[in-house]
């Protein structure tokens, strides 16, 4: 009997979600955003709405909290370790995105 902790295992889900993407209880893919549990999206409920509405595949699912997480904690490791080594400089990170991220 396929149970979730075999998909948590075969997807390596905890090596990489970084507490963005699990598995619910039903056994679908949940995305939580800001990583809190009350923002948790189920993607299959997701995927069978736009389905119902005849919406074309592949789709796209951007979520920019979680950008947003990743670079606020990138910048707080670096500002640990400036920190921690007495780093006497600054840190100003670059990071390149795509035009029109949000282009309707």
């Amino acid at each position: 009997m396929w149970k979730i902790e075999d998909a948590i295992d075969l997807y390596g889900i905890e090596r990489w979600g970084n507490g963005y993407f699990s598995f619910n209880k039903n056994g679908d893919l949940s995305v939580r955003p800001t990583k809190k549990e009350a923002h948790a999206i189920d993607l299959k409920v997701v995927v069978d709405s736009l389905v119902n509405k005849k919406i074309k595949f592949p789709i796209l699912f951007r979520f920019p909290q979680i950008l947003e997480g990743q670079i606020k904690e990138l910048n707080a490791s670096f500002s640990n370790s400036i920190s921690e080594y007495k780093y006497n400089n600054v840190y100003q990170g670059a990071f390149p995105m795509k035009v029109n991220q949000r282009r309707k």
